[in-house]
């Protein structure tokens, strides 16, 4: 008896929706938001302008936040300034490669013109990340010579 190799997958069609069933416009929708983001954080540096809002929290009680110092820290990445950005907001700079997988993991279903998935978050992990911030937020501020370079300058 001969064995019969199944017959091939078709290809998908670029059609309408683009290959791999992307949608173009969506694309470029996001690419332009992100590179008005960029262009912005490139032509009005954070802390020049009116444009970025002041921490309230940290207006009100002279502490740091746990985002204090995160708009400096993206746009040092933009530049590639990994070590500037880790004296600004070393937590944001951590969290940037799992945070961005996440969000292209939940737009990718948009990009393609479905419905995403609904997410359930593990509260554990919830837990996690929000022991995270304050421990990170209490640690920043203490006044030890250590924990001062958590702190943006």
């Amino acid at each position: 008896m001969k064995a019969s190799l199944p017959p091939p997958l078709p290809l998908p069609s670029p059609g309408a929706d683009g290959m791999m069933g992307v949608r173009p416009g969506r694309v470029l929708a996001l690419a332009g938001v992100l590179a008005a983001g960029v262009l912005l954080l490139k032509l009005v540096p954070p802390g020049t302008s009116w444009i970025y809002p002041p921490c309230l929290f940290h207006r009100l009680t002279q502490l740091q936040c746990p985002g204090c110092g995160a708009t400096r820290a993206v746009a040092l990445l933009l530049k590639g300034d990994v070590t500037a950005a880790l004296r600004h907001n070393a937590m944001l700079v951590v969290a940037t490669p799992p945070l961005l997988w996440s969000a292209g993991r939940s737009l990718w279903p948009w990009v393609q013109g479905q419905k995403p998935p609904a997410t359930r978050i593990h509260p554990g992990i919830i837990a996690g990340v929000l022991l995270s911030l304050a421990l990170f937020g209490l640690v920043r501020n203490l006044p030890f010579d250590l924990c001062r370079w958590l702190s943006p300058p």
